[in-house]
């Protein structure tokens, strides 16, 4: 489940955000999407979080975003499978 999750927030990332595919290895999933890395901005990261629920028919809570679990990879799968879950 979790490697199916995954493998969509990528795909999310590099068709729609245009991030580089060859940025997104397992070593940078626990990086900050805004930090020197990936450097997304605010508003990519709005997108982010619309596309995300768009992708998995979910609603994500804010709180997710408000307590910074929506800012990583591994913190959005994580969010993703909290709010299947529900």
């Amino acid at each position: 489940m979790h490697d199916r999750i995954t493998d969509e927030i990528v795909s999310i990332l590099t068709a729609k955000l245009k991030v580089n595919k060859a940025l997104l290895t397992e070593s940078v999933f626990n990086e900050p999407l805004a930090g020197p890395v990936m450097q997304l901005q605010g508003t990519d990261l709005a997108y982010l979080f619309c596309f995300v629920q768009e992708a998995f028919g979910i609603r994500i809570p804010e709180e997710y975003v408000l307590d910074y679990k929506f800012n990583t990879i591994n913190g959005i799968r994580n969010a993703v499978i909290g709010c299947m879950k529900q």
